[in-house]
């Protein structure tokens, strides 16, 4: 019973996303004799796909990745060694109540968007999961780690 349901969990799937594939691959043929009655599109329709995968198995990692981009980017901008400690707490928060669910609303909409080309755009920057603090760097706090140091 159980290989049955898999089966068909898999046999609706490739049914879902076959409209998909094919409009990517006629759009591609289309593109080949320059005559494209579509929008043109900016991602192809693999590349969402496997976009969704990822943000849909990887948004729990996304409490993790804000504990440790919140505590580095603490400890890049505070002598305080409670600075990181904070970072942690912040990153649990934000990783758990707001990154994971976006992420995992992001790679929903991914899925159930494929062939739609209005969505071609992700919902969440950086479109994978990022370790790296960059998203964080645009903030307006002082670069160097004691701002008050050179104003005697």
């Amino acid at each position: 019973m159980k290989k049955l349901t898999i089966i068909a969990a898999i046999i609706g799937l490739c049914g879902f996303t076959a409209p998909g594939f094919a409009l990517d691959e006629m759009h591609l043929q289309d593109n080949m004799t320059q005559v494209s009655t579509q929008v043109p599109r900016t991602k192809r329709i693999s590349e969402r796909f496997g976009r969704s995968l990822s943000n849909i198995f990887f948004s729990p990692l996304e409490v993790p990745a804000q504990m440790y981009i919140r505590s580095k980017y603490q400890q890049d901008r505070s002598d305080n060694s409670f600075s990181v400690a904070g970072g942690l707490a912040e990153g649990i928060a934000m990783g758990a109540l707001v990154y994971f669910p976006w992420r995992l609303y992001a790679g929903l909409v991914d899925l159930f968007s494929l062939w739609a080309p209005e969505t071609d755009t992700c919902l969440i920057e950086p479109e994978y999961l990022s370790f790296s603090t960059d998203s964080l760097e645009k903030s307006k706090l002082p670069l160097d780690k004691n701002p008050q140091a050179g104003s005697n």
